[in-house]
């Protein structure tokens, strides 16, 4: 959840024409790994929550490589970027210790 805030937040001072489409993409993919995980929260001993578990992985790396493209983008402040994929790469270092925890 913390990343999904400090995303919203990071973005919300990104220039508004230049990354429009961009801070969409991100913004989305933060909340779809908040929400799958939520969801599959509701009974973590169903099978289905491994589906879950794996959709946010999937996720994590969308918006990995969605950040790498903000890096690259001359409006942007790519120093303001490195946090958020630091959190990126610690969510997806603590979704594979879940995932390997699930049958």
């Amino acid at each position: 959840m913390q990343l999904f805030k400090d995303i919203y937040q990071a973005t919300d001072t990104w220039p508004r024409l230049q990354a429009f489409g961009l801070v969409m993409d991100i913004r989305r993919a933060a909340m779809d790994i908040t929400t799958n995980l939520s969801e599959g929260q509701v009974d973590p001993g169903r099978p289905e929550f491994r589906e879950f578990v794996s959709m946010s992985q999937d996720l994590v790396t969308e918006l990995q490589r969605l950040l790498l493209a903000a890096r690259e983008h001359p409006n942007l402040n790519a120093a303001s970027i490195e946090p958020l994929l630091q959190q990126t790469a610690d969510l997806r270092q603590q979704l594979q210790g879940l995932a390997a925890t699930l049958p």
